[in-house]
């Protein structure tokens, strides 16, 4: 077979290989990542998204032009081209997971950068005062907004978690405004934050001082 018959199946072929690394990697769970060392925000979909679609637009530039070049002359060649575009597209549709799967891979993300950030602001709490706030709960973390530390009401809200929203500068931190909860360290290796039940299925940030593992 000739390059240009072909050239519709290097492209192809990348996308399959990227198509099976995006399921495989949301299927596994978060517990055998941090087994193997990575922080519990290290994903790879945000990558690996934009190069599937990347090849997939190559795949499809290539057969039309090769469609636009042999229209009328040889069917044969850009119908196969065709037919590799078809099982293209039929091994993405069966390769994708469930989005409802994605979309909390994502959320978990973001609400581990937002206790990671959180967990700084109590760090520097603790190095100008000696001791992080001993209020638990929204008090602590109301201790951390007077003193300047945690000014992004955002960081309190997991993205999993549809029933609160961002406290008013002008107010005190409530419940409604929290989706998190907060208990003064007993020991070094005491859970000084973890997510509300419901804020993920099956699931909770746990965060220690020493950083943030998963629960359940």
């Amino acid at each position: 077979m000739k390059f240009q018959h072909s050239a519709c199946l290097i492209p192809a072929l990348l996308q399959t290989g990227m198509m099976i690394l995006f399921a495989a990697w949301s299927c596994i769970p978060e517990a055998v990542l941090e087994n193997a060392g990575l922080p519990q925000n290290y994903d790879i979909m945000p990558y690996l998204i934009p190069l599937t679609l990347l090849c997939f637009a190559a795949c499809f530039y290539l057969w039309l032009s090769r469609f636009v070049r042999t229209h009328g002359k040889e069917s044969n060649s850009f119908g196969i081209s065709l037919i590799l575009i078809v099982l293209d597209i039929a091994v993405m549709g069966a390769c994708m997971p469930p989005m409802d799967r994605v979309t909390e891979r994502a959320g978990r993300a973001a609400c581990a950068a937002n206790l990671a950030q959180i967990l700084t602001a109590l760090s520097e709490y603790e190095q100008r005062y000696g001791v992080m706030p001993p209020l638990p709960d929204e008090k602590g973390l109301e201790l951390l907004r007077k003193s300047g530390f945690l000014t992004n009401p955002f960081l309190l809200l997991c993205p999993g978690d549809e029933t609160r929203t961002p406290v008013p500068l002008d107010e005190p931190l409530t419940p409604d405004h929290c989706s998190y909860r907060y208990t003064p360290p007993l020991r070094e290796d005491s859970v000084i934050l973890q997510d509300r039940e419901g804020n993920h299925p099956l699931f909770r940030h746990q965060v220690r001082k020493n950083g943030i593992s998963a629960g359940r």
